[in-house]
């Protein structure tokens, strides 16, 4: 009893580990891979459709604090592994052998499991043709063969599918800059702090003087 019981809360913390999220350009992106079998209508009632703030568990992950991309966000990081001309809004791109496509999957994304080395995963934005949800593609087609990164690629948006999972990601704060040292003492010669203490004890000898004056007058 107590080794099933050891099992399960192995087995649930193992599932409630994420896979290793990716970091791009100061932000962290979640593996899409984590909310495969997950509806849009299960991932907007965890993350803001409209600002994509997020609260709360996402199947077996807390993304409280993270958010749910739109089709911009997923071109930001489409378009930084050297997209060339860059994704502006929904479009689609192709390109046989491209250096792009096999560098966005060596920064450490993992496939889905479409077919071939691909990610289809669900932004928050919607579309008015074809399937509502815009689920930004990426694939890493065979050598000879076309590379695609399509963020007008559509999916449907109560249907949970086995092969697409949803963007989100968290920016990463910025360290403060640590404060300056503070400027090191000025060292006085010794010949001049010599001179100062001379002159100070002149100085006070002087302000001395009218009251040693007046004592021996009030004597007499």
């Amino acid at each position: 009893m107590f080794s099933r019981a050891f099992l399960l809360v192995i087995t649930t913390m193992v599932v409630s580990i994420p896979a290793k999220a990716v970091e791009v350009d100061s932000r962290e992106w979640l593996q899409p891979m984590e909310f495969l079998n997950l509806s849009w209508l299960d991932v907007a009632a965890i993350c803001d459709s409209n600002t994509g703030a997020c609260n709360g568990m996402l199947g077996a992950i807390d993304v409280t604090g993270y958010t749910w991309a739109n089709v911009n966000d997923v071109n930001a990081l489409f378009n930084s592994f050297g997209i060339s001309p860059p994704l502006v809004g929904p479009e689609s791109i192709s390109e046989i052998d491209s250096a792009w496509a096999p560098a966005f999957f060596a920064a450490g994304f993992i496939s889905t499991g479409c077919s071939g080395t691909c990610i289809i995963a669900m932004s928050r934005d919607t579309k008015n043709i074809g399937f509502p949800v815009a689920a930004p593609t990426m694939i890493d087609g065979a050598d000879g063969l076309q590379d695609t990164a399509d963020s007008n690629f559509g999916a449907p948006e109560d249907n949970p599918a086995s092969d697409i999972g949803a963007w989100l990601f968290r920016d990463i704060p910025t360290p403060s800059p640590p404060p300056a040292p503070a400027p090191p003492p000025v060292a006085v010669p010794t010949s001049s702090a010599i001179t100062l203490l001379f002159t100070a004890l002149a100085l006070l000898a002087i302000a001395l003087r009218p009251i040693s004056g007046k004592r021996s007058r009030a004597i007499r």
